[in-house]
């Protein structure tokens, strides 16, 4: 689990200890919870899956798509970007501006500059033994990607990571932190609103 500061209201939880077991009932509905997340996690992951089968995410025009979708999402709920990050960590909205927002959009628009030419086959050196053959690097996305990130930059690290993802054609399953609650709260919320909801 990550630590947490008092700023943000959240907590840390510890594991039982052994000389004091939990109740049964208490056992039980942890248990229940558990199997609940664990079904959620697996629907979540098949759904992907499916999506990514299709092809769609690897093309230039899907990729472009939701990288601008980000910035979008940004540009235009800055306001509650820095209100989550505040309530979350205590820190100031110029502070949370430059740390959470600004580089997440430097990181986009450095990534829909070059998206383009890092998607063209990259000719290599061919071998003496297989001329007069071609050689070529073709870069083509892994599938889905799984995306766990910590509480101390809790908009900018999932952000920057989901960036790399999506750049690369694949589908994510972000898991922002729960020690920032408010942050991943707003995530959840506006991450469907701007960008492939299947994906």
């Amino acid at each position: 689990q990550d630590g947490t500061g008092s700023s943000g209201g959240a907590h840390r939880t510890l594991p039982a200890s052994p000389s004091a077991p939990a109740p049964p009932l208490a056992a039980s509905m942890a248990s229940v919870s558990e199997a609940a997340t664990a079904q959620a996690i697996a629907e979540a992951h098949r759904g992907l899956r499916a999506t990514f089968a299709t092809g769609r995410t690897a093309t230039l025009a899907w990729r472009r798509a939701q990288l601008e979708g980000m910035r979008r999402m940004l540009t235009e709920n800055t306001e509650a970007v820095c209100e989550a990050v505040g309530g979350d960590l205590g820190r100031p909205r110029m502070e949370a501006v430059l740390g959470d927002v600004t580089p997440v959009i430097a990181e986009i628009d450095h990534a829909l500059q070059h998206l383009e030419a890092w998607m063209k086959p990259q000719r290599v050196p061919t071998p003496l033994l297989q001329q007069p053959a071609r050689s070529e690097i073709i870069r083509e996305p892994k599938g889905v990607v799984l995306t766990l990130t910590p509480w101390n930059f809790p908009v900018n690290l999932p952000l920057m990571s989901l960036v790399a993802v999506l750049s690369a054609g694949n589908c994510c399953l972000l898991k922002p932190s729960e020690v920032s609650p408010r942050s991943a709260a707003l995530l959840a919320k506006l991450v469907p609103q701007y960008l492939d909801r299947e994906a």
